[in-house]
């Protein structure tokens, strides 16, 4: 299981800081798997992050329960759970792909000069087909969140519909990154996450 939490630091000063980084302490929380045993510290993993100025490995806090053997794992609120590109890179590079006019390899052009984070258009492929395919579970989160007077958005599109609910982050959430921490502690998805629904 992953747990994201807010750190006000860069990547950078992150890796810099190492074990010594002030992971929270969840030696007093419950296992939130078998909610029978207090957590125990179980070492760092590592990790390969890919953000604005970092790219390499980070340590990754672990906690596991004595009893059922569940492990948590701490993840900081600029990485994504499962993907190596942070949260900004996936935020940012969809909200402008959806707010381009060009092609998408003039778009992809454009953001690795202005973010000097390279990637290619298979990957870019991806992130809009899942963002797409998540657009219900993204409108009812952001309705959970800010509870806006009237709907996010008034299209019937997906395209449409998701391009607005990435402009309502930029514009009414404090970052990216508290959107997708809530999103994610309210049900383990992300933007990027298969969405059932």
């Amino acid at each position: 299981m992953q747990k994201i939490f807010k750190v006000d630091v860069s990547p950078n000063v992150y890796k810099s800081q190492d074990k010594s980084f002030p992971f929270p302490d969840l030696t007093h929380s419950f296992c939130p798997q078998c909610h029978k045993q207090h957590l125990h510290l179980h070492g760092f993993y590592r990790r390969y992050l890919i953000a604005k100025g970092f790219e390499g490995i980070i340590l990754i806090r672990r906690y596991i329960c004595p009893d059922c053997g569940g492990t948590v794992s701490l993840l900081p609120w600029f990485c994504h759970p499962r993907r190596t590109y942070s949260m900004g890179f996936v935020h940012y590079s969809l909200a402008g792909f959806f707010g381009w006019s060009g092609t998408m390899v003039s778009f992809i052009r454009e953001f690795v000069f202005n973010h000097g984070i390279p990637f290619t258009r298979q990957l870019l492929y991806q992130y809009r087909k899942r963002i797409l395919k998540n657009c219900n579970r993204i409108m009812m989160d952001l309705v959970r969140q800010f509870h806006p007077d009237g709907p996010i958005s008034d299209s019937v599109y997906d395209r449409k519909r998701v391009k607005d609910a990435l402009n309502l982050i930029e514009t009414t959430a404090p970052t990216p990154y508290t959107v997708s921490m809530d999103m994610f502690s309210h049900g383990s998805c992300t933007y990027l996450t298969l969405s059932a629904i």
